[in-house]
């Protein structure tokens, strides 16, 4: 009997590898009494016993400290037996045990995974009894979505896991772990560290120690291209405004793996940067990084710069400035062409980088140069804008005229618009179409887009002399002219 008192026979259990086992076995009458011994598999393993109460009862405790897996399915024998020359009694029993697994593996073997990339993954145990059961661990967090099968051979099992890998779990412990659930403290595992490769992921900021509120033309900026990637990113290439930034020492750019110098920065570069960088599984794109780079003020491209003007009429000179910050203190001047006098004008209005002056020349003094320019908190701007200020007149005449077009009855001419438009606006087109031979006037027509004409409803085969000129308020010049022809039947311009 066991230790709780419970009669034992035949097949028992299940007892647990690892643990204590205590038998009794207990023997009542015999004369002479008898000796009661514990057997294993025809071998003594116990033969002392005690005699209880009126010493008719004897009691032989067996007790296994660790069971072990050897002892799974042996046979324990009690044995009473005494010196009158009869047949020994015994009663034997049968060990069942649940057993610990011996084994635990993940197939396939290690190897790098792909972030996003599903695998399969089996793990299989054999020793336990009953069957291990079988739990995948990532970390501290059990997965629960894996599908557990038992195995042909008794004791075996196996486990899959249909596993996707991340970015974070690059460097995490995957483990497999297989338990007899009937035995405290039987799990073994087979773990390993993920080694997931992924796309890089890329961010871009400004170098330390600098303020993106204070970087000014001038100075050196160092951006920094942080990427995350595995395996390490093989190319990292630099993007200006969507173009490829690559190194130019004598322009002051510097490109490194990860770095991007630009020295002595001029206010061409400010814009947008991004960084791309690269590896087996692929590329990644940083954040748009607006770098903004303040400077004192210049000049607007493109702007006009001659005005024409009568005396003792007035013009607006319209001066716009490009500045960062666009906080601007404007400032005027006139520097006469002919006297060389110089006058600081007082009275203009101006919005951040836009100013306006109005100027009335009074006589011939008075025609020559207007300066405009600015400051703001990063300086003085070094270079004026510069508007001359002339005499109005007719606008130059048109130039480089031909026919573009023509047909059974039409045609179409274009030309250049003279360089000067006389200083005064607007400037427009006149157009006269008349008989080659007779001068007698076909047609007419005006335009203030551009010297630019068509006529229509001619007659075919026809020869015209067009007279072509520029007016502005202040006149007009001489018309330049030139001939123009409709097609004949069945007769194709080329």
């Amino acid at each position: 009997m066991d230790e709780d008192g419970r009669r034992l026979e035949g097949l028992v259990g299940r007892f647990s590898e690892g643990r204590k086992l205590k038998l009794l076995c207990e023997v009542e009458g015999g004369k002479p009494r008898p000796v009661v011994t514990w057997w294993r598999d025809k071998r003594l393993v116990d033969s002392n016993f005690s005699f209880v109460g009126d010493g008719t009862v004897a009691r032989n405790w067996l007790e296994i400290d660790e069971l072990k897996r050897s002892d799974f399915l042996s046979v324990l024998t009690c044995q009473a037996a005494n010196n009158n020359g009869t047949v020994a009694v015994s009663r034997s029993i049968t060990l069942d045990m649940n057993l610990i697994p011996l084994d635990v593996a993940i197939q396939p073997p290690r190897h790098p995974l792909s972030a996003g990339h599903p695998v399969e993954l089996v793990c299989s145990s054999s020793g336990s009894r009953p069957p291990a059961l079988l739990t995948w661990w990532k970390g501290g967090e059990q997965l629960l979505s894996a599908k557990e099968h038992q195995g042909g051979h008794e004791g075996t099992s196996s486990s899959v896991l249909l596993f996707t890998p991340r970015r974070e779990d690059n460097g995490a412990v995957l483990s497999c772990r297989a338990e007899n659930q009937f035995i405290q403290g039987s799990a073994i595992e087979e773990g390993w560290k993920l080694d997931v490769f992924y796309k890089p992921l890329v961010s871009l900021r400004l170098g330390q120690n600098l303020r993106e509120d204070d970087i000014r033309e001038g100075r050196d900026v160092y951006l920094d291209c942080e990427v995350d990637s595995n395996p390490p990113a093989s190319e990292v290439t630099w993007l200006f405004e969507g173009t490829e930034v690559t190194t130019n020492t004598s322009a002051g750019v510097i490109v490194s793996s990860q770095s991007l110098v630009l020295q002595k920065v001029h206010r061409l570069r400010r814009g947008r940067y991004k960084c791309i960088a690269m590896n087996r599984e692929g590329h990644g794109t940083s954040n748009v990084f607006m770098l903004r780079i303040k400077y004192a003020p210049v000049c607007k491209p493109d702007q006009k710069h001659i005005y024409g003007v009568s005396r003792h009429e007035s013009v607006s000179v319209r001066c716009e400035l490009e500045a960062d910050p666009a906080d601007v203190t404007f400032y005027w001047r006139f520097n006469s062409s002919s006297s060389g006098k110089r006058i600081d004008l007082a009275s203009y209005s101006h919005a951040l980088t836009r100013s306006m002056a109005i100027y009335s020349p009074l006589n011939a003094d008075d025609f020559g140069f207007l300066l405009c320019w600015g400051a703001n908190e990063i300086g003085k701007q070094q270079r004026p804008c510069n508007f001359t200020i002339v005499p109005a007149g007719p606008p130059e005449p048109v130039n480089n005229c031909s026919q573009v077009n023509g047909t059974e009855d039409s045609v179409s001419f274009e030309c250049t618009e003279g360089f000067w438009d006389g200083g005064v606006a607007p400037v427009t087109y006149v157009a006269e179409l008349r008989e080659a031979d007779s001068d007698r006037l076909v047609a007419n027509a005006s335009s203030s887009s551009g010297p630019a004409f068509s006529f229509s409803g001619l007659e075919g085969g026809a020869t015209f002399r067009v007279f072509l000129y520029s007016a502005n308020p202040k006149g007009h010049r001489s018309p330049v002219h030139f001939i123009v022809s409709t097609l004949r039947p069945a007769e194709k311009l080329t």
